[in-house]
Order: C-alpha cells, then sequence, then structure tokens
C-alpha cells in the first residue's frame, strides 16, 4: 500500500513499473501485512497492521501500545508505510517552484535591431500561505537608438484560512514602468477575498 488520495488507493506491485490505482468506491475490504501509518487527519494518525472488520469497516491495531481503531475508508485522508512523525513535517515545509527565460536577438543588415526580453516567476508554497513573484523586462535598440525600455513587477501574498481551504485572502501590487512613453512608475495596490476552485 503506497498511498491514498481522494478518488483512490495506490498500490505498488511487483509485477507493473507503474502504480496502481483502484477507485475507494470498488474496496470492499483493506489488510495489510506490515505496519502502516493510518492518517484521519494532518496529525492525526495511528500506525499498525490493517486488518479488515464488520459492516465494510476497518481496524488499525498498534502492537506496541496496544492502541486500536476502527475506520471506515471514507475517514482515512492518507496511509504512509514511512515515518509519520517526518510525514507531518515535511508536509508543513515550504515548496519552491519557479522559472527565469532569457532572450536575446542581434540583427544586422538595412535595419539593425539589438533585443532583450528577461522574464522571471518564483513562487513559494505551504500549507496556509503562497507568495508569488513576477519579472519581465523588455529593451530593443534600432540603429542605435533606444526604441522600447519597458518593465513590469508582479507580487502577490494569499493566505488560506487553513490547510486544505479554499477561501484565501490576499495582498498585491504591479509596479510598471516604460521609459519610451514616459511611464515613470505605476503602482497598483489591491487586497481582497478570493476563492480558489483548483490547483495545479
Amino acid at each position: 500500500i503506497k498511498g491514498i488520495d481522494d478518488k483512490n488507493l495506490i498500490l505498488e506491485t511487483d509485477f507493473s513499473n507503474e502504480d496502481l490505482k483502484i477507485s475507494r468506491d470498488k474496496i470492499a475490504s483493506i489488510k495489510s501485512d506490515t505496519p502502516i501509518a493510518v492518517f484521519f487527519d494532518k496529525e492525526d494518525y495511528l500506525k499498525g497492521r490493517i486488518k479488515p472488520a464488520d459492516d465494510n469497516r476497518a481496524s488499525v491495531e498498534n502492537a506496541e501500545s496496544g492502541a486500536s481503531r476502527e475506520f471506515q475508508l471514507a475517514e482515512v485522508q492518507d496511509l504512509y508505510d514511512g515515518d509519520p512523525q517526518q510525514k507531518i513535517i515535511d508536509d508543513q515545509k515550504t515548496k519552491f517552484s519557479g522559472n527565469v527565460n532569457v532572450g536575446i536577438e542581434l540583427e544586422s543588415g538595412n535595419t539593425d535591431e539589438d533585443t532583450l526580453s528577461l522574464s522571471a516567476n518564483f513562487r513559494a508554497r505551504n500549507p496556509t500561505d503562497r507568495y508569488t513573484v513576477r519579472f519581465n523586462k523588455f529593451y530593443e535598440k534600432t540603429n542605435g537608438e533606444k526604441t522600447d525600455d519597458e518593465f513590469l513587477l508582479f507580487t502577490k501574498y494569499d493566505h488560506f484560512f487553513s490547510e486544505g481551504a479554499k477561501w484565501f485572502m490576499y495582498a498585491g501590487g504591479v509596479f510598471e514602468q516604460d521609459r519610451i512613453d514616459l511611464l515613470d512608475l505605476r503602482t497598483t495596490l489591491s487586497v481582497g477575498w478570493g476563492y480558489q476552485f483548483f490547483e495545479t
């Protein structure tokens, strides 16, 4: 048993390199030969062997402490065969992602044109907070004369009211500059409420 998500039980098998996914509603009973941590919430778990019980239920029993608990599969948030305390710590860590793109184009001929474009995206995410920063810069010279020089900086902070919550409040700012169009600095600040339908 490798884990479980909202829809499927995930199994690792000897006969395939791919994980086997079985829909929750197709499972009649569940059993494990080795101890596994059954998470009912992010920090509410019991680690032990899982055994089938009556009425399409199952039970988990810790051999060392003697603690046991009956449950239905619908109550299970996660199954984890490693150290459950380490999983709790890892789930709380901030995860980072982002990318940087640089483009340079040099043209010569009847018209000499040099172009530089730079964009960067950065995101930090933990269970209740998300930080987003985006930066765009575009610069162009035509026949030695500057014809474009602009940048945009986007920043946003989202705070979710609890882990897994859909509602959040946010604060953000957008800063724009365009030297050719004589835009020294345009600043847009925002605060508000948001609802997240899905996150990828």
